[in-house]
């Protein structure tokens, strides 16, 4: 097929726009030869479609177009006005609308060539079309390779630390119970490393419990189980909201789905980051259906099967079904509240209010007709005496007053 100029101008106003104007190649994966350019920082042209003869020869296709053009906006979360530009060597006979075209007389669209005056500059024959062209495709494809060169750092920094430091405390203080299990109660260990147990929270005000238990798993199965989730749906939400966002619904699952549980729930131990879990899960509920993959069949059929499994889950046998429902309520509230697309600002107000009015209600909630029992006397005093033996001689003076009081207060 044989290069002509207006293949060649359209290279060359590809080349302008993407090296003075901040414009970037978009990879369409399609078999039709065309030029797609995207900067959504414009607002009169943030996406471009630059046509030659020999770049898309076959009719219109409105429909495939559009279809580029709507995932195109998904990947930008906004939306973007799609201008076509089609370059002649002669002046075109026919008007197309919206369609802009360039020829060395006549620019259809005075306000693109005001735009981006140099690309009538360019609008000269080439002696020779086709060296002009490889020329050309060679600079635009040393562009693209450095693009893609700094989107790989961009993505290098956004490695999953976060994800992986919390891996790794989960694994080790999990280690640790299990060792301490050799010589003391598993329980009590779980307990002295932070696990939630109502009786310390009410007796000793330990109220950090409500944080630190979703670092504590004392079954190895449960540690792999929701190590494996977090790696999945965790990493993937640290890199799509940032890292502060991310732990800011990682952390508020986890400390609202132990109030759920202080809430509804008599005197038990509860471990794990499940809490924080569901609350990453629900956030993913509103990022799928604020960017448009749950229209995307893949996805959709992979997030019915993950909820599935988290809904046979919660069959299971001392599983916190209140840790669950109140790490998700937080994590949907979250997710709202983060979104950035234009048709949720109404919804995103009311979740605000709404994650609000849930801080306060739950606090006052909590101290109304508090579940006391049942009691441990023989796991308080193993952990007791477990503070002693590792010389938190204070600590377990402190608690042995505290749970004497607390005691003779209920038994009243």
């Amino acid at each position: 097929m044989a290069i002509l100029n207006q293949d060649v101008w359209a290279l060359h106003c590809a080349k302008i726009l993407i090296e003075r104007y901040a414009y970037s190649i978009i990879d369409v994966r399609t078999n039709a030869k065309e030029i797609w350019l995207g900067n959504p920082n414009r607002e009169d042209y943030p996406l471009l479609r630059l046509t030659g003869e020999n770049f898309f020869r076959r009719p219109f296709d409105t429909q495939r177009v559009q279809r580029i053009r709507h995932a195109i906006e998904t990947f930008f979360k906004r939306e973007m006005n799609l201008t076509e530009v089609e370059f002649f060597t002669d002046a075109p006979m026919e008007d197309e609308g919206q369609v802009v075209k360039v020829s060395p007389e006549l620019c259809t669209d005075p306000h693109f060539c005001e735009a981006f005056p140099e690309v009538k500059d360019v609008l000269q024959f080439a002696e020779d079309p086709q060296n002009e062209y490889n020329k050309l495709s060679e600079a635009i494809r040393a562009v693209r390779d450095k693009q893609v060169k700094e989107a790989r750092k961009q993505f290098a920094k956004g490695i999953p630390w976060a994800s992986f430091i919390i891996i790794g405390i989960c694994t080790s203080i999990s280690v640790t119970i299990n060792l301490l299990a050799a010589n003391y109660d598993i329980i009590a260990s779980s307990i002295f490393l932070g696990a939630y147990y109502k009786t310390f929270v009410l007796a000793g005000y330990e109220y950090w419990r409500f944080f630190t238990t979703g670092f504590v798993h004392i079954d190895l199965f449960h540690l792999l189980i929701n190590m494996m989730a977090l790696t999945n749906i965790g990493m993937m939400l640290e890199r799509l909201y940032g890292r502060k966002k991310y732990l800011s619904i990682l952390f508020s699952g986890i400390i609202v789905g132990s109030l759920f549980v202080f809430i509804g729930q008599n005197n038990i131990v509860s471990v794990g980051i499940s809490g924080g879990l569901y609350a990453l899960l629900g956030s993913l509920i509103v990022y799928a259906y604020d960017n448009g993959w749950l229209k995307q069949p893949a996805f959709r059929s992979q997030l019915i099967f993950i909820l599935s499994i988290n809904l046979l889950v919660n069959l299971i046998p001392n599983v916190s079904v209140l840790g669950h429902a109140g790490g998700f309520v937080s994590g949907v509230l979250l997710g709202i509240i983060y979104s950035e697309t234009p048709h949720l600002a109404l919804l995103r107000k009311n979740a605000k209010i709404a994650a609000l009015a849930l801080l306060i209600l739950l606090i006052p909630i909590s101290q109304v007709s508090i579940k006391h029992g049942p009691f441990y006397a023989k796991t308080d005093q193993y952990v007791i005496d477990l503070a002693l033996d590792f010389g938190f001689d204070s600590y377990a003076e402190h608690m042995a007053d505290r749970l004497s009081d607390y005691y003779e207060e209920v038994a009243r």
